[in-house]
């Protein structure tokens, strides 16, 4: 009811207000209630009548809004938002936050299947992340970009850009990062048409964790070993390890 009454005054919105109503807000994109959308975007509409800047204001109803027609499936809306989002940071000095609006941006593209526009952004979010010394942000930048190369049919980008983020995730020490990574990268040489090379991987990878973290943490990339042999088959998966034991048998031979 409060909100109602802000949304519908005359008179331009006070920072009481605009706090007020982004407080509501807040609590329907907690609760994950689509009614937010409403809510905001009546914010968004006071703001443009009355001809109130309030950017940080602005930018946390175009965020609000994203997220929650991100979750509801509606990503056409959510685009359309995270856009905005990336319009209104970037006459400001705030890298950092341009960043972020660029990531949510970029992985909401991925989503959509808009790979080119989503690789375009999401390299700059790397590069520019690099610049600012913001490791998490690249790392994350490098997970997104590699499933957008494999969506555009780039194996081999999306397995090299993998392995980056795989090595950045072990160089922080964050397991789930560094299963990520590999997991992503496995699976993209499945879809490149070399199982037998993704399968050598997450082996090798299951045997680093084996040594550097234990038993539990080499579980973990185990998993997805068992789940992509479930996925082949037993006699498929068997075929394909043989063929891997003749690979390393040929390659000793070499070295040799």
């Amino acid at each position: 009811s409060a909100a109602a009454l802000v949304l519908k005054q005359k008179r331009a919105p006070s920072t009481t207000y605009i706090a007020l109503t982004l407080a509501i807000a807040d609590a329907e994109v907690e609760r994950l209630d689509e009614g937010g959308i409403d809510t905001l975007r009546g914010l968004l509409n006071l703001l443009d009548r009355h001809h109130v800047e309030a950017p940080d204001a602005r930018l946390a109803a175009h965020q609000g809004i994203a997220l929650l027609a991100q979750i509801s499936g509606r990503l056409d809306v959510a685009l359309i938002h995270l856009r905005a989002a990336v319009a209104l940071v970037k006459p400001f000095a705030a890298p950092l936050d341009l960043l972020e609006c660029r990531l949510a941006l970029g992985t909401a593209l991925s989503a959509a299947r808009q790979h080119a526009e989503a690789r375009r952004v999401l390299q700059h979010v790397i590069d520019d992340a690099r610049d600012l010394g913001a490791e998490q942000h690249r790392l994350l930048g490098l997970t997104a970009l590699s499933s957008v190369l494999a969506g555009q049919g780039a194996a081999r980008g999306a397995v090299d850009v993998a392995i980056q983020s795989a090595v950045g995730y072990a160089r922080q020490g964050s397991l789930l990062g560094y299963v990520r990574g590999a997991t992503l990268a496995a699976h993209a040489l499945i879809g490149s048409g070399r199982p037998v090379q993704a399968i050598e991987l997450l082996m090798y990878g299951v045997a680093a964790l084996r040594r550097s973290v234990g038993e539990q943490g080499a579980q973990l990339l185990q998993l997805q070993l068992d789940a992509i042999a479930d996925e082949l088959g037993e006699a498929e998966y068997e075929r394909l390890c043989q063929e891997l034991l003749q690979l390393r048998a040929a390659r000793k031979r070499l070295d040799a």
